[in-house]
């Protein structure tokens, strides 16, 4: 990155905002391993870890990017850790969800402290009425990328709901319902995290049913 390196308390140059801890520290996984040749710094910055450990992160060793969530971004600016004033590429990732979970106001107030001039990317699975006018206020004269149809939706989607106690019995339910569905076609089992992406496909390979697992 051609700029001058950073100071204590001046970073980061780059941010990248994402919903969740989970998806936070992916990126700030593969981030790290871009920018080590290059001689730049990544901090993960996220809720339920040590905050004080993150302020001096921070502060005292500074960072040309930040991955982070809202809430806890907006803590380290309050405590003075870091500031956007150098902030020229931002960055928000599965947008749709920042704002299904209620981070709305936190989204808006972390981009209103970041210089108007800066480079923004948006990336979200849907684009509902707030992230459109999410767009239209954060995005200036965008260039709008579509992966897929629009609105596109299989009509002939049967979808049966079914409530489970705990993991253990929705286990049980997969194991007895495979060997029915597999015998119509192939099985795709969507999973929320990487992690319990893995586990499933575990258990299942365990169970003797031949899985593969896909994610990032």
């Amino acid at each position: 990155m051609d700029q001058p390196r950073i100071g204590q308390s001046e970073g980061p140059i780059g941010l990248i905002v994402a919903p969740t801890r989970e998806l936070a520290h992916q990126i700030a996984h593969e981030a790290k391993r871009f920018g080590k040749s290059l001689g730049i710094k990544v901090t993960l910055i996220v809720g339920g870890d040590p905050k004080f450990e993150q302020y001096k992160a921070l502060r005292d060793g500074g960072a040309e990017i930040v991955v982070g969530t809202p809430g806890r971004l907006l803590d380290m600016v309050k405590m003075k850790a870091c500031t956007f004033k150098r902030c020229t590429y931002l960055v928000l990732d599965e947008a749709d969800r920042m704002f299904d979970m209620g981070f709305e106001p936190q989204v808006r107030s972390v981009i209103g402290q970041i210089r108007p001039d800066r480079q923004t990317a948006l990336f979200s699975a849907t684009f509902k009425p707030m992230v459109e006018r999410l767009a239209s206020s954060a995005l200036r004269d965008p260039v709008r990328i579509v992966v897929g149809s629009v609105g596109a939706v299989n009509e002939n989607v049967k979808q049966i709901v079914e409530v489970f106690g705990n993991d253990d019995q929705k286990l049980q339910w997969l194991k007895q319902r495979i060997p029915q569905l597999s015998s119509e076609g192939g099985v795709v089992i969507f999973a929320l995290t990487r992690g319990g992406c893995a586990e499933l496909a575990n258990n299942l390979r365990a169970a003797g049913f031949p899985t593969c697992s896909i994610h990032g």
